[in-house]
């Protein structure tokens, strides 16, 4: 017997739901979620530049007045730390402690927003994670300690291969110690291609690291192509829609530039550059540099709430869980809607 299907009764959510990578614009560049990011970003930028002016850093970048070159130095301040580690320790400590608050934050919503059952605002998002910032922080640490801890024998085999009394101990050590550095290998590298996966697992479920740790080391084992296909596709869509977002964003400075150069009379590369020699040409050139950083918040808000679903997906394909299926927090804030149509047709 011949069956038909007809094409608006498919729930294409259901059937590719990998697809639906395409709206992960729609939900970054949503005001909240968008302005997080961009309050986000602007505060490290700001540590950054403290910590570059107590080091003298800006001093060997003096030359460098243009917004991209300054944007440059502050998103990657090689040029304005230089050697000085006390500057890099506190950076990378300011990094790791934001990207936890704000990328747990951005994952929460962005899941929520994705289950369409539960509206949530920042503030109702960021008290989740707070309550579970232990989680959020030192989850990703656990699999490096049990890296390093399988890797102790080997290192005390090359110590004992050193002492010639001690060489059939380090022998029986080494024995031992090589398959515990290939399970070691394999843990490590698991966190890194699964580990983008941890603040998504984290926001859409609601439970300890230990299950989000098993969970997205088994969703990207029993579904690599599953995983990589779904990365190319994060960077396809990435690329379509920040080329967009550019010329939105650009065509409006560029604008806004070219209309003051043109009613005040002083050169767009002056106010481009910050050189025209008054204070207001001084603040035009701040707000250029507020604007750009428009871009980079815009596409971390995408990544996030690309990898929420992409999240949602995997774990659809793993264990049949529907995309909708995330943990649910009642409170100011939030607004469940669960009579709402959450079949994706």
């Amino acid at each position: 017997m011949a069956y038909r299907v007809r094409l608006e009764h498919v729930s294409w959510v259901e059937a590719m739901p990998l697809l639906r990578l395409a709206r992960a614009w729609s939900v970054g560049l949503r005001l909240e979620a968008w302005g997080l990011a961009y309050l986000g970003l602007l505060f490290h930028l700001g540590v950054t530049a403290l910590l570059g002016w107590s080091g003298d850093g800006w001093a060997s970048v003096e030359g460098d007045r243009g917004v991209l070159p300054v944007l440059g130095h502050l998103l990657w301040p090689a040029a304005l730390f230089g050697g000085q580690w006390p500057l890099w320790l506190a950076w990378c400590v300011e990094l790791g402690l934001l990207k936890t608050l704000v990328g747990g934050t951005l994952s929460r919503m962005a899941s929520q927003r994705w289950s369409r059952i539960e509206e949530q605002g920042v503030s109702v998002a960021m008290a989740v994670v707070l309550r579970r910032f232990g989680w959020y922080l030192l989850t990703p640490v656990l699999p490096m300690l049990v890296g390093v801890l399988l890797l102790v024998p080997l290192v005390l085999a090359g110590l004992l291969l050193r002492v010639p009394v001690a060489e059939w101990l380090g022998l029986v050590l080494t024995v031992v110690g090589l398959p515990m550095a290939m399970v070691a290998t394999v843990v490590l590298l698991g966190l890194v291609l699964a580990g983008p996966l941890l603040p998504a697992a984290l926001g859409a479920e609601g439970t300890d690291g230990f299950d989000a740790l098993s969970r997205i080391y088994a969703f990207t084992v029993a579904r690599p192509m599953s995983w990589a296909g779904s990365l190319v596709l994060l960077t396809v869509f990435g690329v379509l829609g920040y080329a967009v977002l550019v010329l939105f964003v650009m065509a409006g400075v560029c604008g806004a530039q070219w209309l003051l150069s043109a009613v005040s009379g002083v050169p767009m590369a002056f106010l481009w550059q910050g050189y025209a020699g008054s204070d207001a040409a001084e603040g035009v050139w701040w707000l250029v540099l507020l604007a750009v950083v428009l871009l980079p918040a815009g596409l971390i808000s995408y990544v996030y709430a690309g990898i929420a679903w992409i999240y949602l997906s995997l774990r659809q394909l793993y264990d049949g869980t529907p995309v909708y299926e995330v943990a649910l927090t009642t409170g100011p804030g939030s607004s469940p809607s669960p009579t709402k149509d959450v079949s994706g047709g």
